[in-house]
């Protein structure tokens, strides 16, 4: 969405970004970022061309100054082009404008078919969170990469356009990002209908609602970790962890409901298993799919391998690794592809 106070483009979530056609030979890109002198916290972005979508050392951009100026591509063969810049890392870890383009040729309107998309909702599994790294490591934009997360590898493998909603330690209705507090505002369900996140870690309210003209065809959660491990449930008395439980399955079954409103005739799963996560997420997740086919919504849930179950290592902070992720695709992905030849 446009940010007046800056005058340029700003792009948030993980797998954000934009398409850019034009005909010549080279593409030029001032992009602003912040902050940029924090190396755990510096944006990573991979620039793509012509449909291209392989990750390597010459798709990678570091933006380590608040203005950027950047070689996008150069050299090409004369003639029509499309490059696309996909943010790699985390909504929260840097905020991202792209200020001006510049060409040797001509901008062309964007003429190539429009794929059908698929949105992931989620947290730090959707994001990519330390998947690069290893147990013990600190998590960090260079070893977090949302393109080699299960969210966009599903993507690539169905053939279809991106969108991710999500950032590491929210939740349904609180998370690490509240401080062990219920919040009504800094959660994902809140985030989901404003532009994003910046790097303040708040969702970026000044530039308005979220207008959702593009809706998706599939619509995958992975959400409910942070709710209960923020809350340290597990030593919390029954009385509260009962009130978590609760809170929890009201706010998520109140957020499908809106799902299901703002995209009529999307397809919804329900993920889990990624971070082995025990029953007290699990069975509240069972509760919320029953109450919703209660009321006519139809979800498909679905359960991924664990690293434990894959016989992988784990990467930072217990998540999974991208060897992980690349499976977890793989089987989503046929999963969709079954569901939906219903």
């Amino acid at each position: 969405m446009y940010d007046y106070a800056v005058q340029a483009m700003q792009f948030f979530y993980t797998a954000s970004g934009c398409d850019i056609s034009f005909t010549g030979t080279s593409l030029e890109a001032t992009i602003l970022s912040k902050p940029h002198d924090d190396r755990l916290r510096q944006a990573h972005l991979l620039v793509f061309v012509d449909g291209q979508m392989v990750e390597d050392a010459t798709t990678l951009f570091v933006l380590d100054q608040y203005e950027n100026s950047i070689p996008l591509v150069s050299g090409l063969k004369p003639g029509a082009h499309q490059v696309r810049i996909f943010k790699r890392s985390e909504a929260f870890d840097s905020s991202t404008w792209i200020k001006k383009l510049q060409t040797d040729g001509t901008f062309i309107p964007h003429c190539s078919p429009i794929k059908p998309m698929i949105q992931f909702i989620g947290a730090s599994v959707s994001t990519g969170y330390g998947n690069m790294g290893r147990l013990g490591e600190i998590k960090s934009t260079s070893n977090s990469n949302g393109f080699r997360a299960f969210s966009t590898q599903t993507a690539l493998f169905l053939d279809e356009d991106i969108e991710i909603i999500g950032a590491s330690g929210w939740g349904v209705f609180q998370g690490y990002n509240t401080l062990m507090g219920v919040s009504s505002t800094q959660t994902i369900p809140n985030a989901y209908d404003y532009a994003g996140i910046d790097d303040t870690f708040l969702i970026k309210e000044s530039l308005g609602l979220y207008s959702h003209q593009r809706h998706p065809k599939v619509i995958v959660l992975n959400l409910g970790s942070n709710d209960f491990y923020s809350s340290d449930y597990v030593n919390q008395p029954s009385s509260f962890q009962e009130l978590i439980t609760k809170r929890f399955i009201d706010h998520y079954t109140t957020f499908v409901m809106h799902l299901q409103q703002v995209h009529l005739g999307a397809t919804i799963f329900i993920t889990t298993g990624l971070m082995s996560e025990p029953t007290f997420i699990t069975d509240p997740l069972e509760k919320i799919i029953i109450q919703l086919h209660q009321k006519g919504i139809v979800v498909y849930p679905f359960v991924f391998k664990s690293a434990k179950e894959l016989g992988h290592s784990v990467a930072v902070d217990g998540h999974p690794n991208v060897q992980t992720h690349y499976q977890a695709a793989l089987d989503l992905g046929l999963y969709i592809k079954k569901m939906l030849k219903k």
